[in-house]
């Protein structure tokens, strides 16, 4: 995939493509189960609609706080602040037996991973030249387009066999690794 690269930058090049597509699989990854949080929480749809729009708002709306922060901070500290921030809203929202609570979870966890644009792309242009830059976000936006379509079956697999919050400790595990794997990347 990243052929021309040097081992460190296609390894970085690796890095940058897996953070993207993480906060586009959290997007995605937990669609199937909202019918079922309408009656587990006994709420209506339009309350679990709203956990979706505000998922999307903080996630949106954090991007501005992510981008100036790490530039001011540096990458690496406000990455893992992002990422820890995404696994203690996913840890609300598994532990969630009200519908505001997991609101509050997923808003947390949109919160966090707003931090993966911005720091994503600050990198890419930190670490690499604009024709390294081009292919790396033209793989990014094939996984990003792929990620939409894969995310709900696998949520739903997960959903269906295991339960609800099951999607969301496999999306924990995930933010676990990749956390670990930031502490290796970003020295």
């Amino acid at each position: 995939m990243f052929r021309n690269l040097s081992a460190d930058k296609k390894e970085f090049a690796y890095f940058i493509v897996v953070m993207f597509a993480l906060a586009w699989f959290a997007m995605k990854l937990s669609l199937p189960v909202l019918p079922r949080l309408i009656h587990i929480f006994a709420t209506t749809p339009a309350i679990i609609k709203l956990s979706v729009t505000l998922f999307f708002t903080s996630y949106a709306v954090s991007q501005l706080f992510w981008g100036a922060a790490s530039e001011t901070y540096g990458r690496r500290p406000i990455i893992l602040y992002g990422f820890l921030l995404a696994c203690c809203g996913t840890i609300i929202v598994i532990c969630s037996t009200d519908v505001w609570i997991y609101i509050i979870g997923r808003c947390l966890e949109g919160a966090g991973l707003g931090v993966s644009s911005p720091s994503a792309r600050a990198m890419l242009a930190d670490r690499f030249d604009r024709i390294e830059i081009a292919h790396i976000l033209t793989i990014c936006s094939a996984l990003c387009g792929i990620t939409p379509a894969v995310a709900p079956i696998i949520g739903g697999f997960i959903a269906v066999a295991l339960g609800w919050r099951w999607v969301f400790i496999f999306f924990l595990i995930l933010l676990i690794l990749f956390f670990f794997w930031c502490l290796k990347a970003l020295k």
